[in-house]
């Protein structure tokens, strides 16, 4: 009987690693709970930019506040309704601080190939953390991001 609920145990657990520890396009990929809010802010990709290697992002700033950020963002991937990060380990980005005035517009370029590989055809979205300084010093933080397809 102990033999039993040990082999039971075993399977079980075995069968939650192998979910747990899916991959894609070679890197490990963790289900997501990031929230994208527009916060007056918008994000679209420049026409004719996306490739499965990069693209041109557009932020615009429709608020009456400084957007702040840096030059760091994530690669999600949509499977089975769901959306998973993309895990590439630690990328290596200048730690500066970049400011998006209030009613304005940026184009960032986003070359993910040394990173991410070639994107294979499915449905991703690029993901940001960026924040707001309140008046009394303290940051609302937020992400924002626009979703893609990879044909």
């Amino acid at each position: 009987m102990k033999k039993k609920i040990l082999m039971i145990l075993l399977c079980g657990t075995i069968m939650i690693n192998l979910t747990a520890c899916q991959k894609y396009n070679g890197h490990y990929i963790s289900e997501s709970n990031i929230r994208i809010s527009n916060n007056d802010i918008s994000v679209s990709i420049k026409e004719g930019t996306l490739t499965n290697t990069g693209a041109t992002f557009i932020i615009e700033n429709n608020s009456d506040q400084a957007l702040k950020y840096g030059e760091g963002y994530d690669l999600e991937i949509k499977q089975n309704d769901l959306w998973y990060k993309i895990n590439v380990g630690k990328i290596e980005v200048h730690p500066i601080l970049l400011e998006l005035e209030p009613n304005s517009s940026v184009e960032l370029n986003f070359a993910w190939l040394h990173s991410y590989g070639n994107l294979e055809a499915g449905e991703y979205r690029m993901i940001k953390a960026v924040w707001f300084e309140n008046d009394d010093g303290t940051d609302e933080n937020f992400y924002i991001g626009t979703e893609f397809t990879i044909e």
